[in-house]
């Protein structure tokens, strides 16, 4: 399905929010149009596959909470018939993805890595603990400069420091001097054993052609290609984001660029029916997201992990799927309402639910702790072969055997999932 680009309409665009959660599952491969192919159709859960994969989501968000498995895996899992983790840590190793910040730690296709120097940059002046690590540093420099990558547990000092981000917390010198070094571009990470990271010398891990790229692309080219790589990750996405092209800027700043991306064509603006935030598009995308109107939804069920990549801008998940989530890995148990890992329920074009669960490794199970349904959907023989799909998805990626139904479950349901 090939768009060209085109100069932006003077009046935004109006369209449901019907239509524009049918053109962002689209983009994010939860749904494949009707009236043409997707790049998504023919991709598998092989290395190809994923390094494809990665680049339609222009990126992926690393997160090592294991409640059921890490977040990279599950959103790559979610989206590719029998993806592996090896095929993710494969790519990793052979240096065609990287991990930098984007929304957060992220894995991020090789070819971007030349505009990231300004936020190692700006990175770089933040580093206000340097001084308790700086010899410590340079010794694992030299160490991995003589004997080649190293994780943190290649290095036994047992001296403490004030932690990363509490103050009151202390950490290992050598565990916040490879961090301190990643974040800076002074080491990269070479390959990851799950959550265990190896680390070498950017000129090992990267060709000399982007190395020179790195140093060399201006300032200005970098947050620019950075901001369209967000239009590009979001599709549909709003000033009042903080993280608005993956830069810290005052909402005067993130509003003169939209300005200026506005009169040069490159994005156009959206109304949402109902709802009053203004939206934005890409102005090639502008022809799609009218057309998605007329799309049939399908009645695929997937869970979606917290950290889903369709989840990141939680004001335009309520905006568009009237779906209100927060995720409560850390919010005190007394005060969770849905379950530390409750992953949405994304059922053809609606999130309907949430069901809370946890891999039991000894004995091969998926535990589904909870199921909370959203206000107005009903228990259905419909609704129970969504998440009895959805449910099979994720078995088959983890491996597992069964699924286990715990105590709250609502009834209704019950009777058709067992």
């Amino acid at each position: 399905m090939v768009r060209k680009a085109g100069k932006a309409p003077s009046a935004p665009l109006s369209v449901t929010p019907e239509a524009a959660r049918r053109f962002l599952l689209h983009h994010q491969g939860l749904l494949t149009p009707p009236d043409g192919p997707s790049p998504w159709t023919s991709l598998r859960g092989d290395a190809t596959g994923v390094l494809a994969a990665i680049g339609l989501l222009e990126c992926v968000q690393i997160d090592p909470v294991n409640t059921v498995s890490p977040n990279h895996h599950l959103v790559l899992a979610s989206r590719l018939e029998g993806y592996r983790p090896d095929s993710l840590e494969a790519l990793l190793d052979q240096g065609l993805l990287f991990e930098h910040y984007l929304q957060a730690r992220c894995a991020i296709p090789r070819r971007d890595f030349a505009y990231f120097r300004p936020r190692v940059e700006a990175l770089s002046l933040q580093q206000h603990r340097w001084g308790q690590v700086k010899d410590t540093a340079r010794d694992i420099l030299a160490h991995i400069r003589n004997n080649g990558p190293a994780s943190a547990r290649s290095f036994t000092a047992s001296d403490k420091v004030v932690g990363y981000w509490d103050s009151e917390a202390r950490t290992k010198a050598t565990s916040l001097a490879l961090e301190m070094l990643w974040e800076t571009g002074r080491l990269m990470i070479t390959r990851r054993e799950g959550n265990l990271r190896y680390y070498d010398l950017p000129e090992r891990v990267m060709p000399k052609e982007l190395l020179e790229r790195f140093a060399s692309t201006p300032e200005d080219e970098c947050w620019r290609a950075l901001r369209l790589k967000y239009y590009r990750a979001y599709r549909l996405f709003d000033p009042g984001d903080l993280r608005f092209g993956w830069r810290s800027q005052k909402a005067a700043e993130r509003r003169a660029l939209v300005e200026r991306d506005l009169g040069e064509g490159l994005i156009a603006p959206v109304t949402l029916e109902g709802v009053r935030r203004a939206y934005y598009v890409l102005s090639e995308d502008a022809a799609l997201l009218q057309s998605a109107a007329s799309w049939e939804a399908g009645d695929r069920g997937t869970l979606l992990s917290p950290l889903d990549n369709l989840l990141w801008r939680r004001e335009r998940i309520q905006d568009v799927f009237g779906f209100t989530y927060t995720w409560e890995q850390y919010i005190p148990v007394a005060r969770r309402q849905f379950g530390a890992y409750a992953m949405p329920l994304l059922l053809g074009d609606r999130l309907v639910g949430r069901l809370d669960p946890r891999f039991d490794r000894g004995a091969g199970a998926l535990v589904v702790n909870r199921i909370a349904l959203e206000h107005g959907v009903r228990p259905s023989k419909a609704l129970a072969r969504g998440i009895g799909r959805a449910a099979a998805r994720l078995l088959a990626f983890l491996g597992a055997d069964t699924v286990r139904y715990e105590d709250e479950v609502p009834a209704g349901l019950r009777r058709y999932l067992e």
